[in-house]
């Protein structure tokens, strides 16, 4: 059983309630647009759930006020990947066409469309173009390294992750952000790297920090140059 009502709360404002039968914990949540959700179990009593939202007023606040300062969403009209060109253009089509011209790939998008509409299918288009680009790219890479360097590993998987480049597990399952191929190819092959070496070192104490020093001499100037970028970000467009 699901009730669903809407509060409005002075300090705070409207909140959308869900009690529900299978929910088992109180949860609060935020969304892009500022609504405030709220989930409890079906028989929590009112007062308590009015207690439970005021104890996270100053979050709430916070968040609203990130969501409302938070630029809107802007995709580069062009995408570099690897020499790879990929462009953007509104034309007077109907429906987004896809056009070969030369080596560059371009997206032709109805000039109609809303800015908003615009940007999601730039941004469509852009995610089905690195994760073809990732799929095809990343994993022979890593298999050269790993030849070249002698650290073998079980297995390579292409995700698409929020905030972190790679990873390997305890059993050398290496997982590469497909954003990888983003990136300029000496910080992409530094990553690389880096997941290869927790073959052998799982941490990222002295000894790892010597054996990346030694494959890139240069490493605290990479490290510095990579923060520069994340995966979720553009980057230079071309």
């Amino acid at each position: 059983m699901i009730k669903i009502e809407k509060i409005y709360i002075k300090e705070i404002g409207t909140v959308t309630l869900r009690k529900a039968s299978t929910t088992k914990n109180f949860r609060l949540t935020v969304k892009n647009n500022g609504e405030i959700l709220v989930g409890t179990p079906l028989r929590t009593r009112d007062k308590e759930i009015m207690e439970l939202i005021l104890s996270k007023k100053e979050w709430i606040l916070k968040s609203i006020n990130k969501q409302e300062n938070k630029q809107p969403k802007k995709i580069p009209n062009s995408l570099s990947i690897l020499g790879k060109a990929y462009h953007i253009r509104l034309s007077e089509t109907d429906k987004p066409q896809l056009a070969e011209e030369g080596n560059d790939t371009i997206l032709y998008l109805p000039k109609t469309a809303t800015e908003e509409r615009i940007e999601d299918m730039k941004e469509h288009f852009y995610a089905s173009v690195i994760r073809m680009e990732a799929k095809n790219i990343l994993p022979s890479r890593l298999f050269e390294w790993s030849k070249k360097l002698d650290l073998p590993y079980n297995a390579c998987r292409i995700k698409n992750n929020k905030t972190n480049w790679g990873s390997c597990s305890a059993k050398g399952n290496i997982n590469l952000n497909m954003h990888l191929i983003k990136l300029p190819e000496h910080l992409m092959d530094m990553v690389l790297v880096h997941e290869l070496m927790h073959t052998i070192i799982p941490n990222h104490g002295d000894d790892f920090q010597k054996a990346m020093g030694k494959i890139f001499p240069n490493i605290k100037q990479l490290n510095k140059e990579m923060k520069k970028y994340h995966p979720h970000t553009w980057g230079q467009p071309i």
